[in-house]
């Protein structure tokens, strides 16, 4: 549901609201390092890392429905870092760091967005190209039906920066490897190393040595600008207050609890 219309359901004398606090997906905007493009450079993509102002749209864009993450994911996953920073708003420093990259004028780009896939998917990535306008980077946003934008992901064909999101549906940081590996088809990072990593901790028998390889793995993407932007949105649905239901996390609606008052 979204957040602009959670006060008018609240308030219908027939409907209710329900959710969970968080979803179990976690959207964030992904960096195409591999294709010839501004984005190859680092300190382009801390330029607009601290470009926007994240924190100012999940508030005020998103009404506080959803938790700003310092990494694409869920904060329950197995080997999930527990202290990586944000990175601050701080335009004058997006404007240094584009400069030293050899863009003080900036530059243009298309940035492709889903549209309904994710919580205002559309909207949040409208608000980022408006943040990236104030430092020069002309980002014009394309919507994409979701059947054309998931082959495009799979094709790597997105553009250098593009929203993406993805779920933990084994609550653990293993997933980190199809999100950011050299082979993985939607992954558009790649460092050997990393790999290496990632595939070592996959069979590492020690569950505490695991985590702390999952742990360093997140810190060199983290490094490495990977990603920017992460967040979680809560997973809210209005209700008939006729209907007996309460929703799981997740991305299936289950109906098995489902019943008629």
């Amino acid at each position: 549901m979204p957040p602009d219309q959670v006060e008018r359901i609240a308030n219908n004398p027939t409907t209710t609201i329900a959710g969970t606090p968080d979803g179990m997906n976690v959207p964030y905007f992904q960096f195409d390092v591999r294709m010839d493009s501004p984005m190859k450079h680092k300190n382009v993509r801390l330029a607009i890392s601290h470009a926007v102002d994240w924190d100012t749209i999940y508030k005020e864009l998103l009404r506080g429905y959803a938790r700003r993450r310092p990494v694409p994911l869920d904060p329950a996953d197995d080997g999930v870092h527990p202290a990586l920073p944000y990175p601050a708003y701080d335009p004058g420093l997006a404007k240094k760091l584009l400069s030293e990259a050899g863009y003080p004028s900036g530059f243009s780009f298309t940035m492709f967005t889903s549209t309904g896939r994710w919580m205002q998917d559309q909207a949040v990535s409208e608000a980022v190209a408006a943040y990236l306008a104030k430092v020069g980077i002309k980002a014009t946003v394309q919507p994409t039906e979701w059947g054309v934008y998931v082959k495009m992901l799979a094709e790597r064909r997105s553009g250098p920066v593009f929203i993406e999101g993805w779920g933990s549906g084994v609550f653990d940081a293993d997933q980190l490897y199809d999100m950011f590996g050299c082979e993985p088809p939607f992954s558009t990072y790649c460092n050997p190393s990393l790999d290496e990593l990632l595939l070592k901790a996959r069979v590492e028998p020690n569950v505490e040595t695991r985590r702390q390889m999952y742990r360093r793995a997140q810190e060199m993407l983290f490094e490495d600008v990977a990603w920017t932007g992460a967040y979680q949105a809560s997973s809210m649905f209005g209700i008939n207050k006729r209907v007996s239901w309460k929703p799981l996390i997740g991305e299936l609606l289950f109906l098995w609890n489902a019943g008629v008052k």
